[in-house]
């Protein structure tokens, strides 16, 4: 059971850093696009509290991002449009929540408010 809690807190950590990394990123609207689709599927796949998935689509949404460089000619880079950003900032706030479910103020296990 630790070890499911660590790999549980290890995937949400990494998912908030790389949608935080998103946020600060320019890229071409059509990669922007792509983005949303794969925010969109993370916070489902948290809705559904699918860890596994939830870690693959914060790869990709990493992966979406980690090539920096644009070749001459092609379209501008722009940051997040708004609609994505308001979309990153709530999923962001949700991993929070879900980090903080079923723990006391001080972090400690309170199994009244667990669901499991």
């Amino acid at each position: 059971m630790a070890g499911r809690e660590v790999d549980e807190e290890r995937i949400l950590c990494e998912l908030q850093g790389v949608l935080t990394d998103l946020l600060e990123q320019f890229l071409p609207m059509a990669s922007w696009q792509r983005i949303e689709l794969l925010v969109i599927a993370a916070d489902r796949a948290l809705s559904r509290g699918d860890l596994t998935e939830l870690a693959r689509q914060s790869a990709l949404i990493d992966a979406s991002f980690a090539v920096r460089t644009t070749p001459l000619g092609t379209q501008p880079s722009q940051p997040a449009p708004y609609q994505l950003r308001e979309r990153v900032a709530i999923l962001i706030h949700r991993v929070d929540q879900w980090r903080g479910r079923g723990k006391d103020d001080e972090g400690r296990v309170d199994a009244r408010r667990t669901t499991d």
